[in-house]
């Protein structure tokens, strides 16, 4: 029988006894999250090293069975919460240091999105190795790009929704990405699940692109001289979208691009619920096998992990479009 382990290190001390631990990670967001649940109180009185913990202090955690401890997350204390006699910590991954920093108020103009990431990543270099920008996103760019009480993290929030693409931390870089597009970190790596081995339960919804009303992305962006410039993927029913600070019409045609994935895919939304092992992340590459049907592989879009002392450890793994299928 496997053995449930972990090893929590907070600011270089072991925290042995956690109740529970939440991490929190998708595509979507700009971060990933983690709570850390443990006891504070012993006698009435607050444990000794709790004095240690404070805003900004670093956090580790990993988690497996055995001796087979996968990192699960790595980054800072956010903010530090007491519920009856637990402690609660509210931990950010390395994006953090994004948000201790700020950004001069100022108009960047005729900006290409990688010379813009490195100027708004240039605060924290100390701290961060530097951005890595997919290859297909270089000749994006912005006729205008407003800074103003801005920190690194709000800017590429900013970057992020103006441009549908995905923004993240990992290993100490910033990575900017198509959707659905594994970054170098993770690329070609594949798990196989199958229902009687791994799968507990799932809440998967299926989506058939081919089932849906045709639409259309229309992204309007505004030329130096105040005329619509705009970009457009798809056929059907528009959907349109106005970035009026972008006047590049290839930049305008990727993003109506990234917003229509958001929309038409074949594949599914929703977790599967599995163990800790085998590890995922997102980016990962998920194999279903079925008795029944062909097995398929889809794109992980996020991951849940919960532990506790009396359920044990579950992966939640998110699912996303269908990447092939496997004769």
């Amino acid at each position: 029988m496997l053995r449930l382990r972990h090893h929590i290190d907070i600011g270089g001390m072991p925290l042995r006894y956690p109740l529970a631990v939440d991490i929190r990670s998708h595509m979507d967001s700009l971060s990933d999250w983690a709570e850390v649940r443990f006891v504070g109180m012993q006698g009435n009185r607050p444990l000794a090293w709790q004095k240690h913990i404070q805003i900004g202090t670093p956090i580790r955690i990993a988690l497996g069975y055995d001796e087979a401890l996968h990192e699960e997350f790595t980054g800072y204390v956010q903010s530090i919460a007491n519920e009856n006699e637990l402690i609660v910590l509210y931990c950010q991954d390395q994006s953090y240091l994004l948000s201790q920093a700020r950004l001069p108020d100022q108009v960047l103009r005729q900006s290409r999105l990688g010379d813009l990431l490195d100027y708004i990543v240039a605060p924290v270099s100390r701290t961060l190795a530097g951005v890595r920008l997919h290859a297909s996103l270089r000749t994006m760019s912005f006729q205008r790009f407003h800074l103003q009480d801005h920190t690194p993290y709000t800017a590429l929030a900013k970057i992020k929704t103006q441009t549908a693409l995905c923004v993240y931390c990992r290993k100490g870089y910033v990575y900017v990405t198509p959707r659905h597009q594994s970054d170098a970190e993770v690329a070609g790596r594949q798990l196989r699940y199958s229902h009687v081995r791994h799968i507990q339960g799932t809440s998967l919804r299926y989506q058939d692109s081919a089932q849906m009303p045709p639409l259309q992305v229309e992204v309007v962006g505004l030329s130096a001289n105040a005329k619509h410039v705009v970009g457009r993927y798809g056929t059907g029913r528009a959907l349109r979208l106005y970035r009026p600070h972008i006047s590049h019409a290839p930049t305008l045609r990727r993003i109506a691009f990234e917003e229509y994935k958001k929309h038409r895919f074949q594949g599914y939304s929703g977790p599967i619920e599995t163990y800790l092992a085998p590890y995922c992340s997102y980016g990962y590459h998920a194999q279903l096998a079925s008795p029944n049907d062909r097995p398929t592989t889809y794109f992980v879009e996020g991951v849940h992990i919960h532990m506790n002392r009396t359920q044990g450890g579950q992966r939640n793994v998110f699912l996303g479009p269908a990447i092939h299928a496997t004769p």
